[in-house]
């Protein structure tokens, strides 16, 4: 971490010979402690993270990190159970980071708070795999049959509800609700809570003594509704968090 050279891949390294051929692999994820930068402004285009096997180009799982917006440290989670699909002894997985869109113009890891510096035990990087005894039958479809965590449509009729004596204009809208399961792994772009990580790992190994994360708004928009008030006076206000706009898992 100490040399001035740019760091442009970091791998990490880890025994997986002891996954059992009896064993079905549910789920896997790495977590990869991100620190804060150190006197680094973030850059204005958000970078693209991604995480690939060290021996082959393609990304099992890449998303865009907006350092203006994240937490100044924080766990990056990357679902990498496409990487244990074969039967590996060793799983070495490369991280590298791009800048902005076009042709891939490989960015400096320390800049974006990873690095080979030491690590307490705490921030050090997990795999964590979750596995059940594979069925005779073949595999189970339990979980996988239901949908995941996502945004559904709900239209809301103010006519339908007896609102239309007050409400002028919109007499309905799109507001759309969260529907689905938060099981193992959590993907990234459900965005959720280190709590919730914890708590759908620890549901995943005892549901009977965890409940799993909820499907819940993640961010909310306003409408704006034209009505008349007590006073009979015709108002033209702004209504917080009316309409979702992306769910997740907490």
């Amino acid at each position: 971490d100490l040399s001035p050279a740019p760091l442009r891949r970091q791998q990490y390294v880890f025994d997986v010979s002891t996954l059992s051929e009896t064993e079905e692999l549910v789920g896997a994820e790495l977590r990869l402690f991100r620190r804060a930068p150190r006197g680094r402004p973030p850059p204005a285009t958000p970078p693209r993270v991604q995480l690939s096997p060290c021996l082959s180009p393609r990304p099992i799982d890449s998303r865009s990190l907006d350092l203006r917006a994240a937490p100044a440290a924080a766990w990056e989670v990357f679902d990498v159970r496409q990487g244990l699909r074969e039967p590996w002894k060793r799983l070495c997985l490369e991280l590298r980071a791009s800048a902005g869109r076009g042709p891939p113009r490989w960015l400096d890891l320390r800049g974006l708070g990873f690095g080979r510096r030491p690590r307490p035990p705490q921030e050090r990087a997990l795999l964590v795999r979750r596995t059940a005894f594979a069925s005779r039958h073949g595999k189970r479809h339990g979980k996988k049959s239901r949908l995941r965590c996502s945004k559904k449509p709900l239209h809301v009729n103010f006519k339908e509800l007896g609102w239309d004596d007050w409400i002028i204009a919109p007499l309905e809208y799109e507001a759309h609700h969260c529907e689905g399961v938060c099981d193992f792994p959590l993907r990234s772009h459900l965005e959720p809570t280190n709590h919730a990580i914890i708590q759908t790992l620890m549901n995943s190994m005892d549901p009977g003594s965890t409940p799993p994360s909820c499907c819940v708004p993640t961010k909310l928009t306003p409408i704006s509704i034209l009505y008349i008030d007590a006073g009979n006076n015709v108002v033209y206000k702004q209504y917080e968090d009316m309409v979702v706009e992306s769910c997740g898992c907490r």
